[in-house]
């Protein structure tokens, strides 16, 4: 299964502190959960909405710090922060990641003894369904909670949409080109069409 630095694969006892984290996206809102088991039954939960524009990987990877947080303020030891998020675990494992967020997660969990685990999502794992659930019901909360600002890939992707509709916009209302628009009446970043070679 290859080594990981920061994380394991779900390894469920039921016994002792396990912290299971979600995101989840419905509706374009965007919400996040963890819910603490200890010794298989639910002790406390947390229910986070955040920004309509951030991206669920966000809400993963800002739910897990959350946890950890709070397993350092309730001062919990030797527990366990377990999610579904594959994408968001190679990220805290990556060696050149630079988001703030995902380094203070790596130094807090050399700090303490909070160990980080994936555990496949709807595979019936009850505190995973739970923190799933409850993700969902954050993202329906009318109070946003937290909020991040644009990742680089929405700022490109809002520049080029941005850049598009200006382009479509002229595109329409030059007078010139009327026989050209029949063939091609909405503009593409797209190569439209390339002939490099003839035969």
């Amino acid at each position: 299964m290859g080594y990981h630095k920061y994380w394991i694969y779900f390894e469920s006892s039921g016994a002792g502190h396990e912290i299971y984290t979600d995101g989840s996206k419905i509706n374009n809102q965007v919400g996040a959960s963890y819910v603490h088991y200890y010794n298989g039954t639910e002790a406390e939960s947390c229910l986070i909405k955040l920004g309509n524009q951030n991206a669920v990987f966000m809400a993963e990877v800002m739910v897990i710090s959350r946890a950890i947080d709070y397993c350092i303020d309730k001062n919990i030891r030797n527990s366990k922060v377990i999610t579904d998020s594959r994408s968001t675990l190679m990220a805290i494992e990556s060696t050149e990641e630079k988001r703030r967020i995902i380094i203070e997660i790596k130094k807090k969990l050399k700090l303490t003894k909070i160990q980080l685990q994936w555990v496949r999502a709807h595979n019936g794992t009850v505190g995973n369904e739970r923190a799933d659930a409850l993700a969902k019901l954050a993202a329906s909360k009318d109070q946003i909670d937290t909020e991040f600002g644009p990742s680089k890939a929405q700022v490109r992707y809002r520049g080029k949409e941005l850049l598009a509709t200006k382009w479509q916009e002229r595109w329409n209302n030059l007078e010139k080109g009327s026989w050209t628009k029949k063939f091609f009446k909405e503009v593409k970043f797209s190569r439209l069409y390339g002939d490099f070679y003839y035969s």
